[in-house]
């Protein structure tokens, strides 16, 4: 936010009194918002660079566990019903948005 003030401050440039405090908060979110892109960014292209789930082996525990886990998971998707099953794969598994699978199941949304 200082940047901003800072940045806003060496122009030398003069607003009208009545929009001048419009420009300023209007400067000051989007410098906070291109700020928050940068570092969500950052955290993602950091999290890319030292992923340790690809140079690392999982332990015969863990693998055991997971196998587990997804056993259960695909037990209770077999219990459901054959539409509430389809969407919750297309919703979860492949990470469909909520109006393309309603597209695809031609279905209202939220039904």
């Amino acid at each position: 936010m200082q940047d901003v003030f800072t940045r806003l401050c060496t122009r030398g440039r003069v607003l009208a009194q009545d929009s001048a405090l419009a420009y300023v908060r209007t400067a000051v979110v989007n410098g906070c918002r291109s700020m928050l892109r940068r570092r969500a960014l950052a955290h993602r292209v950091a999290i890319t660079r030292t992923a340790p789930w690809r140079d690392t082996q999982e332990s015969a525990e863990h693998t055991a566990i997971m196998a587990e886990d997804r056993r259960l998971v695909l037990a209770a998707l077999a219990a459901l019903p054959g539409r509430r099953r389809e969407v919750l794969v297309l919703r979860f598994y492949l990470g469909l948005p909520v109006a393309q699978v309603a597209a695809m199941l031609a279905s209202a949304r939220g039904q």
